[in-house]
């Protein structure tokens, strides 16, 4: 490219990049949809807005692949002096709808058809979902699409109306539809980034999409395990123990063969008289459809040590289940 040619573009670009900040101080405190659809910000698009992001001086950069991140310092403890990174996403608004189809029949005699009709939304493609907002000043979401395994783009070409994308998840399946078609690609490549970047595309162990942290969980395949866990849980226990159960026996036993010592109601007074306070959750059925006699477990566990707390929740009321407070 000729040296003139390049010094005009540059100056072209310095004038555009005033022309862009003049707009932006003008804009400052409203909205404008038209100078956020073009900046494609929002609300949302920066996290602890707009408190923290005001204490916190946010600065965007561009990485070599054309993605757009967002860094700022967080000054609370633990994290003092740290620099948080992340995507920032793909945002715009689009068109949304839901449902398979466009329409379904009535179940009454074919009578009328019920459309699934267009509304306008701000979407935002993000580190690992899709949130759709109600419009670019909301910073709550209106719904939210986690990425997995099991998420489906299908790519959706009309010559005579809107190009459009459909999302199919395990929970829903959106339709969204576009002005033109450059904006769908741009939209599809944030969504491939998306499936190549985030960590819940590929199956984890015993096909879950989750895959295995580093942690205290255990994996307990059978019942043995289970209890002999449940046991070591309880006596390894120093301040508090909590246990919400549907139908908890006092006189269990948790290991074989059976002894006293591994007697559930054994092992929580020993906790008791430890020091250990013990709250118990247990429900409280309806006595005409059910015999597992809560009242007794309540009675039986509460008698034990004034350190154990048990409650039966919920009331059944006639007009629905009353507080937790009013549960016996």
């Amino acid at each position: 490219m000729p040296p003139r040619k390049q010094k005009a573009l540059k100056d072209r670009r310095i004038l555009f990049e005033k022309y862009l900040v003049d707009v932006v101080r003008l804009m400052r405190g409203r909205v404008c949809n038209e100078v956020c659809a073009f900046l494609e910000i929002s609300a949302s698009s920066f996290e602890g807005w707009p408190d923290q992001v005001a204490e916190n001086p946010i600065r965007m950069t561009l990485s070599p692949t054309s993605k757009l991140y967002v860094q700022r310092k967080v000054n609370k403890v633990p994290m003092r002096n740290t620099t948080y990174v992340y995507w920032k996403g793909k945002e715009g608004l689009v068109k949304k709808r839901s449902g398979d189809k466009r329409w379904k029949s009535w179940a009454f005699c074919g009578a009328g058809v019920l459309y699934h009709t267009w509304s306008w939304t701000w979407l935002a493609v993000r580190d690992g979902y899709i949130a759709v907002f109600e419009d670019v000043s909301a910073s709550a979401a209106k719904e939210v699409f986690l990425w997995d395994a099991s998420t489906l783009v299908l790519k959706q070409n009309h010559l005579t109306s809107n190009p459009t994308l459909q999302i199919q998840t395990q929970a829903k399946t959106v339709h969204l539809s576009f002005d033109h078609i450059r904006q769908l690609n741009d939209f599809e490549i944030a969504l491939q980034y998306l499936e190549k970047s985030c960590l819940y595309t590929n199956m984890g162990p015993f096909e879950s999409t989750f895959h295995p942290r580093i942690g205290r969980a255990k994996f307990l395949v059978d019942g043995c395990h289970y209890m002999r866990g449940i046991r070591a849980g309880i006596e390894n226990a120093r301040n508090t123990i909590y246990i919400m159960d549907w139908w908890l026996t006092p006189d269990l036993y948790l290991e074989r063969p059976a002894n006293e010592a591994s007697r559930i109601d054994v092992l929580l007074k020993k906790k008791a008289e430890d020091g250990v306070m013990i709250y118990i959750i247990v429900y409280k059925e309806v006595s005409v459809a059910l015999t597992i006699d809560s009242s007794w477990t309540k009675d039986c566990l509460s008698g034990l040590h004034h350190n154990i707390r048990v409650l039966r929740s919920p009331d059944h009321a006639p007009g629905g289940n009353v507080p937790r407070r009013t549960c016996t």
